[in-house]
């Protein structure tokens, strides 16, 4: 009688959400010039349809759809006098997500100083995810990293982190959550400082196993 196999590991299939590609939302550039916002942001090629675009100052808010055209977003739109007499603000982007991808949304300021966010490390070791990069020597705060795993029961899962800035580096390790060694989307994001006139950006990328 040949000896009993012990099961394996049970396999979870993602449902709702989970189940669908990440939209990838990246923010290039967000800015106010010569009275007019100035924003190009990349998302996945799957994305279709539109998203919704807010924009916040003067005490004002300005919302608009901005359409999705070969996997980026372009905005160029006239602001009223009021809102682009400082030469900043907020811009929130909304994507809804269609049957394929994922909803996903952003929230950054416009400013005409350039943030230079770049990511330099993404990976799993040791059971922790690692995230580091450089930014402008002059940004102070943190970096905010959000990361999107399917977790144990099939949902899509969130955990956020915030690596401090510190000489124009940014570093952040946190231990695996149940579902991360599966893989994980990151969405990495600087969301600006007016204090400084530096704008917001934001980058994303997956990590895999291995």
């Amino acid at each position: 009688v040949p000896a009993p196999v012990a099961p394996g590991p049970a396999v979870v299939a993602a449902t709702g959400e989970a189940a669908k590609f990440p939209a990838k939302l990246a923010v290039l550039r967000a800015g106010v010039k010569k009275g007019r916002l100035d924003v190009l942001a990349e998302i996945t090629g799957r994305a279709s349809g539109k998203v919704r675009v807010t924009f916040i100052a003067g005490g004002r808010r300005t919302s608009f759809d901005a359409p999705i055209r070969e996997g980026r977003i372009r905005i160029d739109r006239r602001l009223s006098r009021v809102q682009s007499r400082r030469g900043t603000g907020i811009v929130e982007i909304d994507y809804g997500g269609n049957d394929r991808t994922r909803r996903d949304d952003v929230r950054l300021r416009a400013a005409d100083g350039k943030a230079r966010l770049a990511r330099k490390v993404a990976a799993m070791e040791d059971g922790q995810l690692l995230v580091s990069g450089t930014i402008s020597r002059r940004a102070r705060g943190v970096v905010r990293i959000r990361a999107d795993y399917v977790g144990p029961g099939g949902t899509l899962e969130q955990a956020h982190l915030r690596a401090s800035i510190s000489r124009g580096k940014w570093s952040v390790r946190s231990p695996l959550k149940p579902g991360m060694a599966a893989g994980v989307q990151l969405s990495i994001q600087f969301t600006g400082d007016g204090r400084r006139g530096i704008r917001g950006e934001q980058d994303a990328k997956q990590v895999l196993p291995g």
